[in-house]
């Protein structure tokens, strides 16, 4: 039986921990969340207005996502979303359809949120925090707080 020597157990206790095999891969790629705004045919913008929602995995792992999306008309906030996802495969993606209440002019993902990304995600079945993916958002509104 091999015996620690005090350096030895003290430079394991001391190291801060390393991310899982299945997080650190989730490095390599990133994780494109798409947000449109609309209006549905038809309809007056408060009966009409959708915000679709894909979430798109570009990394060699699974994820499961969740974020707090905002939208704002002219500095006041008119809607909040949170948007969640489990288990995403790679080069899969999936989409969510929201009601709203008016379109806004930009939308913002609440990065301070604890139970979104950034500060947590899924990666491999398992709570990883922090998110160790890359985050790319793409929008036909203007996307602020990035």
């Amino acid at each position: 039986m091999r015996r620690l020597t005090v350096a030895a157990l003290l430079a394991v206790l001391l190291l801060p921990p390393a991310l899982p095999a299945a997080a650190a891969g989730a490095e390599e790629g990133e994780v494109v969340v798409s947000t449109w705004s609309f209006v549905s045919p038809g309809m007056s913008e408060k009966r009409g207005c959708r915000l679709r929602v894909v979430i798109e995995n570009k990394t060699p792992v699974s994820i499961g996502f969740s974020g707090k999306f905002r939208t704002f008309l002219k500095g006041v906030e008119k809607d909040a979303w949170f948007v969640t996802t489990t288990r995403i495969p790679p080069k899969g993606q999936t989409e969510r359809l929201y009601a709203c209440v008016i379109p806004g002019d930009t939308l913002e993902l609440d990065r301070t949120s604890d139970y979104g990304y950034p500060r947590i995600c899924e990666v491999e079945g398992e709570n990883t925090s922090p998110c160790p993916f890359k985050l790319r958002q793409v929008s036909n509104l203007v996307i602020t707080g990035q």
